[in-house]
């Protein structure tokens, strides 16, 4: 699938989920009643037609975003997201691009803004006319947001500017608490170290063949360590070091001391509870952002990749061996955890003053980014461009005549 198809496919899933969500008979009721909100909080994730909610229950807007400051939520807030350094969602990249890197970024980048600009946008307010009981004009609402909440940090994202109204909250979710009995023992008993397995909520592991099901299986029961896989077909036969279960509480056993490999799927939630915890990543990328992530990780020397198509029993296993007898990994993951839990502040705290310092504020409206005042050829200095080009032009025309006549 090209970039274009790619951006135009989850372009057409935010609207369809956007759609689905405001047609929901609950949702319904709750825009139909009298209710009263002083501040609402929306997430960001190709779903715009959302953002009226704040409008129809005349409060304060805040956006919350899981992914961290992205091309598709840059423009809400107003801050400034240059394809010369910062990756799009879908590249893949990391600040460090080649040329070409950086040309395919930018057409990533500027088809993204071209198809939000002329289709996206007209879409969901099809969607703000059809279930809402006013009419509201999108383009209005879309920036006069507040604050952004994002799942970002220095330690998980690239380091890179932010206008006052971004508040990078990454971790807020994190805590840690008791684990079952029956993983404890488990865990506990891993004195060669233990392996995590998880490819998120969203991908189905029933889907996996079962020749390469077979061959995952062989691996993880002859490796000395221990091995807690969350699979969904949690029927299969097993050895004593391998644990295999449909649900398993992933921070708290990340937390675990004889944790020393997670191999995932590099979702941001997982990449962030990663780093937070000091895990090397084994990451299978599936769509999205997780390739993103993964290289990430890879820059911050505390991962490896084994693309999805190339697993097989001797990839797997030798993959496997290279990361848990190379410490490297392991000391780069806690010298990335280091770095994310030194903060000032806990990411939770910080959310609830931001939240209620909008309210404080009315709309903490001098936090909002004077690029939202402007068309969007001043904004990237089109206009000036034009006339630095064309001045000097046209004075070499008009002086070429007057020397021919």
């Amino acid at each position: 699938m090209s970039i274009f198809e790619n951006l135009a496919s989850l372009h057409d899933i935010g609207f369809f989920c956007a759609k689905r969500i405001l047609s929901d008979p609950n949702v319904q009721a709750l825009i139909n009643s009298k209710q009263e909100f002083d501040l609402v909080i929306v997430e960001t994730f190709l779903n715009e037609a959302h953002l009226a909610f704040a409008k129809h229950f005349n409060a304060h807007l805040v956006l919350f975003n899981s992914m961290g400051v992205s091309e598709w939520n840059s423009h809400l807030i107003g801050n400034p997201f240059l394809s010369s350094y910062l990756p799009t969602t879908n590249s893949g990249y990391t600040t460090s691009m080649s040329f070409y890197e950086r040309f395919r970024n930018t057409i990533s980048l500027w088809y993204d803004r071209y198809y939000r600009y002329f289709y996206q946008t007209a879409w969901h307010q099809s969607l703000v006319d059809q279930y809402f009981p006013k009419k509201y004009d999108l383009n209005k609402i879309m920036y006069n947001a507040s604050i952004m909440l994002t799942c970002s940090h220095v330690s998980t994202t690239e380091a890179t500017a932010v206008v006052p109204s971004i508040i990078e909250i990454a971790g807020l979710h994190i805590k840690t608490y008791k684990l079952p009995e029956n993983i404890q023992r488990f865990l506990d008993s891993a004195t060669d170290g233990a392996i995590y397995i998880s490819m998120g909520s969203n991908i189905k592991t029933t889907g996996i063949p079962k020749e390469l099901l077979n061959a995952m299986l062989k691996v993880f029961n002859n490796l000395k360590q221990k091995v807690i896989w969350k699979l969904d077909n949690d029927d299969l036969v097993t050895s004593q070091n391998l644990m295999i279960s449909k649900w398993l509480p992933q921070r708290d056993i990340l937390a675990h001391p004889n944790v020393i490999l997670f191999i995932s799927h590099c979702g941001m939630g997982s990449t962030t509870e990663t780093i937070h915890y000091g895990i090397p990543v084994l990451g299978i990328p599936m769509y999205g952002d997780q390739m993103m992530n993964l290289n990430r990780l890879k820059k911050y020397g505390m991962a490896l990749e084994l693309p999805f198509k190339t697993i097989s029993e001797t990839t797997l296993k030798t993959t496997v061996e290279e990361m848990v007898n190379n410490k490297s990994y392991l000391e780069n993951a806690r010298k990335r955890s280091k770095i994310m839990q030194d903060r000032l502040v806990h990411p939770l705290d910080e959310a609830i003053y931001w939240i209620e310092y909008v309210i404080r504020h009315n709309g903490a409206q001098h936090l909002k980014s004077p690029a939202h005042d402007l068309y969007w050829f001043q904004l990237f200095m089109v206009d000036i461009i034009l006339v630095m080009i064309l001045t000097p032009y046209l004075s070499y025309l008009i002086l070429r005549s007057f020397i021919r006549s």
